[in-house]
């Protein structure tokens, strides 16, 4: 292989990222090119190693560095958690280990990542029921306020419980789903600069 080969394919694997990352990237594997010179190239080669490892080490440590950015940055849209996991998956599948283990990882990785959203999902959606069923007690209790007062005042109790506990249902589901996709990703990322190191 050539240095111009081992570029092209840094390149061409890491064009799920920024560009502003792979430039650096890129620049910095061109440099390190440079100092060792023409006659280095090939040793400059055999020690770097793998593109396929190298491009895994990377995406790995951007994954990771923008977990950490995301974490510090709690205003920062929900969208770049699934885009970031997403990306670290198709790494994952790209990088070259074996075909077979591969497969299997993915598909026990795929069904815990599918039965904790689904699980995530039904907490989710017991808290929108409960909502729902809290503001159309509430509507009750307007109706019944005129027929029987303690009636009505348990209604009200009740109605504005099932609201609080529905209303908290939602927020933490969608606290714990972002931070299960932050560890997944969190998780595959380690198994990216793991693999790109060796």
């Amino acid at each position: 292989m050539l240095r111009n080969e081992f570029i092209d394919k840094l390149r061409d694997g890491l064009k799920m990222l920024p560009q502003e990352d792979i430039d650096s990237a890129v620049s910095y594997y061109e440099e390190y090119f440079d100092e060792a010179g023409a006659e280095n190239e090939q040793s400059a080669l055999n020690e770097i190693g793998d593109p396929s490892a190298v491009v895994s080490k990377i995406i790995g440590e951007y994954s990771l560095k923008e977990i950490e950015s995301e974490k510090s940055d709690e205003k920062k849209p929900n969208d770049s958690s699934i885009k970031l996991l997403w990306i670290v998956l198709i790494a994952l599948l790209l990088s070259p280990i074996a075909f077979p283990l591969a497969i299997a990882s993915f598909a026990v990785a795929f069904a815990f990542v599918a039965a904790t959203f689904a699980l995530l999902f039904a907490f989710f959606m017991v808290g929108v029921a409960l909502s729902v069923a809290g503001i159309a007690t509430l509507v009750a209790t307007f109706a019944t306020l005129f027929v029987h007062l303690p009636t009505a005042i348990f209604m009200l109790g009740a109605s504005l419980l099932m609201l609080c506990v529905g209303i908290a249902f939602i927020l933490v589901g969608w606290w714990v789903i972002r931070s299960v996709i932050r560890l997944i990703t969190k998780v595959c990322a380690n198994l990216l600069v793991r693999r790109g190191a060796k």
